[in-house]
């Protein structure tokens, strides 16, 4: 490969990871909603009570908090390739032997306790997923196209939960016994990267910029498997850069020869693809003690926590709020389906929109004016609120018209909160945590939330004189969303990733000046011999 060459082939394989990891979190949240969609015919499949078929759902929830430590360990510590290769096994065992507790005869409690084991093991594989989406954004991306690739990324995760409330539905067609071949279609969906990953998941980055990952080991076990950078080599690191680096730092040279600046058309092809500065190598007790006294972190977990939880039980309890209110099965789908579709639109916007923030001072106000994200996360999420009042005030018969739009309405505002509130985090907490780690708590407190807001509404709706209450417990999600609100605007955003980055450009622009052509190099070399 010539050294012109090698820049341009980051951008186009790190997009496929994009693609590919988007595909496995698509394929754990079918695996968490597979049942959502349709709850009254899998109790029926199963012969148990509506509340046993909801800890389906909710054992993902249950699982991801002890779960998330190990993934933050594994990710932080041996790289995206090792937590994303556990994910997917994760993910894929458990759909086979959900599916195969079908063919189980003579015992549906037997059938019931298997499916039960390998939903929980597919939920075992959720924090492997989610916690890898920032920290795959951070190693591989540059400030321009961050936000648009974690959002991408994540949004994979709700597009697949709506899918699944669409496609289950339609599969059992009201008929308990079609739930097998429901299953069978989750099934296919997650072995679906199986025969891509081993080739895609990587920690190696191919080098762009001085500042490029690479993954060349020394065979040192603190050091094997991580995601590391050049700068860590500059810096006394025992990590050795491969080859395509050195072509890398020849072609800058290159840019440098003559006028000792760097050449608009090679800065145009190298700038897309240089990632964050690398962080230290923190430990994860250190980091876990980092996170436990940053205020602005935990409270920006715990305005994340709500939002999560209310969306969790927003698509937990759909369905059973759709048979309270009189709507069918297929009615509860389209609604869920309709404010992801419409989420994904907002959150795409609001990404892109952030990516080229300094160029629409407009909206976000001149540079230094405050961070962008937080803007946008605040915003977004009192938009979603105040939609999810509407929607639990048309929460009643005949009035369908309205309940999609509120939920359509619902799903632009809280969309464009999960982009910006995961970079947020990670703004916060750079040099204090890995991204794994912070990541994962913030996913941890929405899990936690999730499962307390379902469990808690599931009580109210089987508790004695829920007669009385049917249909409002819905008022749980928007009265908590006040306190999420509430907890997002008291967080003070110290933009740490942003700082290091214009640090190193600056440190980048001084080394440029003073570093040596290829040309003069080659010379040298020359004069040698």
């Amino acid at each position: 490969m010539s050294d012109a060459a090698a820049p341009q082939v980051a951008p186009r394989f790190r997009w496929m990871l994009v693609a590919l990891f988007s595909l496995l979190n698509f394929s754990n949240a079918w695996n968490w909603s597979a049942y959502a969609g349709d709850s009254p015919n899998s109790a029926l499949y199963y012969e148990v009570k509506t509340s046993a078929v909801t800890w389906f759902s909710l054992v993902f929830m249950a699982v991801f908090v002890p779960f998330t430590f190990a993934s933050s360990w594994v990710l932080d510590g041996y790289g995206i390739r090792q937590g994303l290769m556990v994910g997917l096994f994760l993910n894929g065992a458990g759909a086979i032997v959900r599916y195969l507790s079908c063919f189980i005869d003579g015992s549906i409690a037997g059938r019931y306790a298997v499916a039960f084991v390998g939903q929980t093991i597919s939920a075992a594989a959720q924090p492997f997923i989610l916690n890898a989406a920032p920290k795959i954004a951070n190693i591989w991306f540059g400030p321009s196209e961050r936000t648009l690739a974690d959002a991408v990324m994540n949004l994979a995760n709700p597009i697949g939960a709506a899918v699944a409330l669409v496609v289950g539905p339609i599969v059992i067609d009201s008929t308990p016994s079609n739930l097998p071949p429901s299953l069978l279609v989750a099934m296919i969906v997650s072995l679906a990267p199986f025969p891509f990953a081993p080739f895609i998941f990587k920690n190696r980055v191919v080098a762009t910029s001085p500042t490029a990952q690479v993954n060349h080991v020394d065979g040192s076990s603190s050091a094997k498997g991580r995601d590391v950078s050049l700068e860590h080599i500059a810096g006394g690191g025992r990590l050795a850069p491969s080859s395509s680096s050195s072509s890398s730092l020849a072609l800058m040279s290159t840019g440098t020869a003559a006028t000792g600046q760097t050449d608009p058309e090679t800065q145009n092809r190298i700038q897309p693809a240089v990632p964050s500065p690398p962080q230290a190598n923190i430990p994860f007790r250190v980091a876990c003690q980092n996170l436990a006294h940053n205020r602005d972190y935990l409270l920006l977990c715990g305005s994340f926590g709500l939002a999560i939880g209310i969306f969790n039980t927003l698509v937990s309890e759909i369905s059973y709020l759709a048979d309270e209110t009189g709507y069918t099965s297929d009615e509860a789908g389209y609604l869920g389906f309709g404010a992801i579709i419409v989420g994904i639109v907002g959150s795409l916007i609001a990404s892109v929109a952030l990516d080229k923030s300094e160029r629409l001072p407009r909206y976000f106000g001149p540079p230094g004016s405050g961070s962008p994200h937080a803007k946008v996360f605040r915003h977004a999420y009192l938009f979603a609120i105040v939609a999810l009042v509407g929607f639990a005030i048309c929460t009643r018969p005949n009035v369908f018209a309205l309940l999609m739009l509120f939920s359509c309405l619902f799903g632009l505002g809280a969309f464009a909160v999960l982009p910006t509130s995961l970079e947020l985090g990670v703004e916060i907490t750079y040099d204090l945590a890995g991204e794994a780690v912070a990541t994962g708590g913030m996913w941890s407190a929405g899990q936690i939330c999730g499962l307390v807001m379902a469990v808690v509404t599931d009580g109210i709706r089987s508790a004695r004189g829920a007669d009385v209450v049917k249909g409002y417990e819905v008022w749980i999600m928007p009265a908590v969303g006040v306190v999420g609100i509430v907890l997002g605007w008291m967080v003070k955003v110290d933009s740490r990733r942003v700082k290091a980055e214009q640090t190193r450009a600056e440190n980048s622009a001084r080394s440029l000046d003073t570093a040596p052509s290829a040309l003069e190099l080659s010379q040298g070399g020359t004069d040698q011999k």
